[in-house]
C-alpha cells in the first residue's frame, strides 16, 4: 500500500499557513478561532466542483477533554490515503476466522446454485485497476457552507475505498451539507490482539488517515473484545469503542434466551441445567417435535446438533434447547437464513440503525427432517463456517448466485413470486424484531454504562442478527453476534463489510482531535477521587442530579431548550445526515410512541428526541439554528 504527500498544489500548501484561513474561519464559524494547518475540508455535495477558492480549513472546536492538532506552518494539506491507494494491494484477503462467516478455502469452480432472479442488479462490484490505466483521483475540495446549525466540530470522513463503485447517499433532507474533514496521521486506531485483524477495520481506518496503534489509552477509535471495567471507566470523549457494557445480555445464547423469553419471535427456548423440567415437560407435550441444541457461547457452528428424544441429553448438560423450526421457507429446496447488520450509536439517547443490505447464507444440501438426516449439518446449518467445506459450496461471485445472496437479491426474488410477498412488510417486521430486542437490554446496558461513567457517546455496537423465514415467511430469531464476522471470502463480503464500517464509522462522528495523555491522567485522577470517596458530586447518579426541568414527566419547552438538550437534537440530526447507506430504524417519526411501553424506564433524551421527532420537520430544524454564534453548548 503507498501513500503519497506533498503533491497537493502550491496554492493549497500557501493557503494551509497563511492567516487568511483564520480570518474565513472566523466569518464561517462568527467566532475567532486558528484552524490546524494539516486538516482540508470538502464537502460531498460538490465534490466535483474544482476551484481554487474554494480551499479553506475548518476549525476543531475542541470542548472540556478535547485538545485540536498542533499547526504546522510549513505543513502542507495531506492527500486522504484512501484516494492514493494501490488498486492491486487492495484486494488482498482476510483468512482469519471468527463467527459464522469466514475463511477463504474455496475451489476455482464458478457454478451458480440457483439462477439470479428477476429484477436483480448486480452492484457489487469491486473495480479493478487494468494495465496502465491511471489510480482514481480524489475529489475535489469544494467551499464549505454553514450548516443550519452550529455542531460540536466537523467529523472526520470516512471515505469508501476507491475501488469501490458506489457514493454515499445523502440525508440532508434539503439543507446545507454537513462538513467533513480529512486527517493528517495524528489520529490513531487500535484492533485488538484478541481478535483477527481484519482488513476491512484497518482499510477503512487508514483510508481516513488514521494509523495503528498499540496503546488502547492513545487510541481514538478501538475495535475488539470488550474492554475491563477499569478501562471502561478511563474512556474519554474524544475515543469511539465498538462495544457497550452490558452487550453480552444479547450476544450470549442464554442470556438472550433470558431476556426475550417471551417475545413471540423468539422460538422457545430453554437455559439447561435452570430449566431442564420445564423443557422436559414441553418435550413431552410435543414427542414428535424436534429440538436443536447450542452451547451457552459458542460461534461458527460447534456443538450444534438436534435431537427428537429427551434422552439425548446428559444430566448435567449445559446448553441451550431450542424449538426447530422444522417448516422453513426453503429456495429450490435449499435452506437458508439471513444475517443483517444493526448498530447502534448510542444509548441515551437511543439510536438504531441498519445497512440497507446483509447476506442470504444457503445450506449446500437439500433440506430433510428424515431421521437419518439429523446428524448431517450441511443440511440443517446454514453457517458458512460449516458449508464451506462441502463440495457443493459454490463461492458468492454475484449478489443472486452461488452458496450465498445479497438480501437486496432475495427481497427481489421474493417480489417476483406468484403471488408477490410484500416485502416492505416482511422487512419492517424484521427490523422490529432487532428493535425490541435492543430495547429489551437497554436497562442492563445504560446500568452498566453509568456505573462505569462512560461518556455518552464514546461506545457502538455493530450487531449481526441471524434470521430465519418460515413457510409462511414469518421472520425468526436465532442468534445475535456482538462481533459478526467481517472477512473477505468473497467480492460479495468485501462490498457489503466495506459498505458497512465505512459508514459506521462516518456515522458515529470522530471528531479530528488528538487524544492526549493529560486528558487521560485528568481522567484517572478524578477515577481515583471516585474510588476513595472523594466524589465532587455525591453519589454520582444521574436521576440524584438531574435538574427538574430534565424530569421524564415535566412537558417539554420548545421554546426555552437548554444548551444541553439542543446538543443533543443537533447530535441525533448531525448524525442521521452522516449515516449514508445506514437506515435510522429508531427512533423515527412514525415510530417513536409506539415503542414507549417496551422500555422498562423512560428517560429524559429518549422522551426528548422522539417528542422531537413528531413535531414538523420544518419547525423542529428551526428549533436547531443557533440564535448565539459565541454560546457553549457543552460536550455531545
Amino acid at each position: 500500500m503507498r501513500f503519497r504527500t506533498g503533491s497537493f498544489p502550491a496554492v493549497a500548501q500557501r493557503r494551509a499557513g497563511s492567516t487568511s484561513t483564520a480570518h474565513e474561519a472566523t466569518r464561517l464559524y462568527g467566532r475567532s478561532c486558528t484552524p490546524p494547518a494539516r486538516l482540508y475540508e470538502y464537502s460531498v455535495q460538490r465534490a466535483r466542483s474544482v476551484s481554487r477558492k474554494s480551499l479553506t480549513t475548518n476549525r476543531s472546536a475542541t470542548r472540556l477533554t478535547q485538545r485540536p492538532l498542533k499547526q504546522s506552518a510549513s505543513a502542507a494539506m495531506i492527500i486522504p490515503p484512501s484516494y492514493e491507494i494501490d488498486l492491486d494491494d487492495a484486494l488482498v484477503e482476510d483468512d482469519e476466522e471468527e463467527d459464522d462467516d469466514d475463511d477463504e478455502i474455496f475451489s476455482d469452480r464458478s457454478r451458480s446454485s440457483t439462477p439470479p432472479p428477476r429484477g436483480h442488479t448486480n452492484e457489487y462490484v469491486i473495480k479493478r485497476r487494468g494495465p496502465g490505466e491511471p489510480r482514481p483521483k480524489m475529489p475535489a475540495t469544494a467551499k464549505a457552507t454553514v450548516p443550519p446549525y452550529r455542531t460540536l466540530s466537523c467529523t472526520v470522513a470516512f471515505p469508501y475505498p476507491a475501488y469501490m463503485t458506489i457514493r454515499r447517499p445523502r440525508h440532508d433532507v434539503g439543507r446545507r451539507p454537513v462538513q467533513y474533514v480529512g486527517v493528517s496521521g495524528r489520529l490513531r486506531y487500535r484492533i485488538d490482539s484478541d481478535v483477527p485483524d481484519y482488513y476491512v477495520v484497518s482499510r477503512v481506518a487508514r483510508g481516513a488517515g488514521l494509523r495503528p496503534t498499540n496503546s488502547t489509552a492513545r487510541c481514538n477509535l478501538f475495535w475488539g473484545r470488550p474492554l475491563s471495567p477499569e478501562k471502561w471507566e478511563l474512556l474519554t470523549s474524544l475515543q469511539r469503542v465498538n462495544h457497550f457494557p452490558g452487550m453480552t445480555a444479547l450476544s450470549r445464547k442464554d442470556n438472550l434466551a433470558r431476556h426475550l423469553r417471551h417475545c413471540p419471535f423468539l422460538p422457545k427456548t430453554f437455559v439447561l441445567p435452570a430449566d431442564r423440567l420445564a423443557f422436559q415437560e414441553a418435550a413431552a407435550s410435543e414427542p414428535n417435535r424436534l429440538w436443536i441444541v447450542k452451547p451457552w457461547a459458542s460461534s461458527c457452528g460447534r456443538g450444534i446438533r438436534l435431537i427428537d428424544r429427551i434422552g439425548q441429553l446428559g444430566a448435567k448438560c449445559k446448553a441451550v434447547v431450542s424449538r426447530y423450526i422444522e417448516r422453513p421457507y426453503l429456495i429450490d429446496g435449499y435452506k437458508f437464513d439471513i444475517r443483517l447488520y444493526f448498530v447502534v450509536t448510542c444509548m441515551d439517547p437511543l439510536r438504531i440503525y441498519t445497512l440497507d443490505d446483509g447476506l442470504v447464507r444457503f445450506a449446500t444440501q437439500r433440506y430433510s427432517v428424515d431421521k437419518s438426516s439429523l446428524k448431517q449439518k450441511c443440511v440443517h446449518l446454514t453457517n458458512f463456517s460449516v458449508n464451506r467445506h462441502s463440495k457443493a459450496f459454490v463461492k458468492a461471485t454475484d449478489g443472486a448466485q452461488g452458496s450465498k445472496w445479497s438480501f437486496k437479491a432475495l427481497l427481489a426474488y421474493l417480489a417476483h413470486q406468484t403471488p408477490p410477498v410484500d416485502v416492505e412488510k416482511l422487512v419492517e417486521r424484521i427490523n422490529d424484531i432487532a428493535v425490541r430486542s435492543i430495547i429489551a437490554v437497554e436497562p442492563v446496558v445504560a446500568g452498566k454504562m453509568e456505573a462505569y461513567r462512560c461518556p455518552r457517546t464514546a461506545c457502538f455496537e455493530v450487531l449481526g442478527f441471524d434470521i430465519l423465514l418460515d413457510q409462511e415467511l414469518n421472520p425468526w430469531l436465532l442468534e445475535i453476534n456482538s462481533m459478526p464476522s467481517l472477512s473477505s471470502s468473497s467480492s460479495l463480503d468485501k462490498f457489503i463489510k466495506t459498505k458497512l464500517i465505512a459508514d459506521v464509522f462516518h456515522t458515529i462522528g470522530m471528531v479530528p482531535a488528538e487524544n492526549d495523555l493529560k486528558v487521560i491522567r485528568r481522567v484517572q485522577t478524578r477515577r481515583l477521587k471516585r474510588v476513595i470517596g472523594l466524589r465532587r458530586n455525591g453519589s454520582g447518579s444521574a436521576s440524584a442530579s438531574a435538574p427538574a426541568g430534565r424530569q421524564t414527566g415535566t412537558p417539554i419547552s420548545w421554546q426555552t431548550l437548554s444548551n444541553q438538550d439542543l446538543a443533543i437534537l443537533r447530535e441525533v440530526q448531525a448524525e442521521y445526515e452522516r449515516s449514508g447507506h445506514l437506515i435510522r430504524i429508531y427512533p423515527t417519526r412514525t415510530n417513536a410512541a409506539s415503542y414507549r411501553s417496551a422500555f422498562k424506564y423512560e428517560r429524559y433524551n429518549n422522551k426528548l428526541v422522539c417528542d422531537w421527532l413528531a413535531l414538523d420537520a420544518d419547525y423542529a430544524l428551526t428549533l436547531l439554528a443557533d440564535d448565539d454564534p459565541d454560546s457553549d453548548d457543552g460536550e455531545y
